[in-house]
């Protein structure tokens, strides 16, 4: 009964229709709209809980707790990045959510033996000083509609290194403005980037 339907991007549209056929020609895309004065402002606030070394690559990612982001494989992609002999790194997560799913990551961390490469800071009100302070963004999601935060990312120049799921190749040119690989091979384009 909707006049228009509209989806957050492309990906999600093509979806939609393969799904619902009939309701193509009441079907549209638009991107998540982001107020870009907000997060530039926003992200000159400090962010003084996080103390790294000169010559230490921040990462970051931002979601919530869910299986879906994948925040659990952070741990063992670290491990990896070390085994090839990069130890010049942090990696921040942000976010709050699920409790099994923080339980999760933090045996992941304990299993790997990672805690002196990894720092959970929990939920932040404003996100986007460590997103800006850090020196690539990484988004480790199985599957996003229209990732918000890559988006975010984007407006404060820092670059993406992104797991391939259908609708980022919509927001990151691969070799451009960031990096997209599988995330079997995420930890070979974080450790040559580092």
């Amino acid at each position: 009964k909707y006049q228009n339907i509209v989806c957050v991007s492309d990906y999600t549209l093509k979806r939609f229709k393969e799904i619902y056929p009939s309701l193509i020609s009441r079907s549209i895309y638009i991107y998540n709209l982001l107020d870009i004065s907000m997060i530039i402002q926003s992200s000159l606030e400090s962010s003084d809980d996080v103390c790294v070394g000169e010559n230490t690559i921040q990462l970051i990612s931002i979601g919530r707790l869910h299986y879906v982001k994948q925040f659990f494989l952070i741990p063992s992609i670290i491990s990896k990045i070390v085994t090839q002999g990069t130890t010049n790194f942090i990696w921040i997560l942000l976010g709050s959510g699920d409790i099994t799913e923080y339980q999760r990551i933090m045996e992941e961390v304990r299993k790997y033996n990672v805690s002196a490469y990894f720092r959970y800071l929990g939920p932040k009100q404003n996100p986007y000083p460590y997103i800006k302070n850090s020196d690539i963004l990484v988004s480790t999601s199985s599957s996003e509609a229209c990732p918000f935060v890559v988006n975010e990312a984007r407006v404060l120049g820092v670059p993406v290194v992104s797991n391939n799921y259908p609708s980022i190749y919509e927001f990151i040119d691969d070799g451009g403005n960031g990096r997209i690989c599988t995330i079997n091979e995420i930890h070979r384009v974080l450790s040559g980037l580092i």
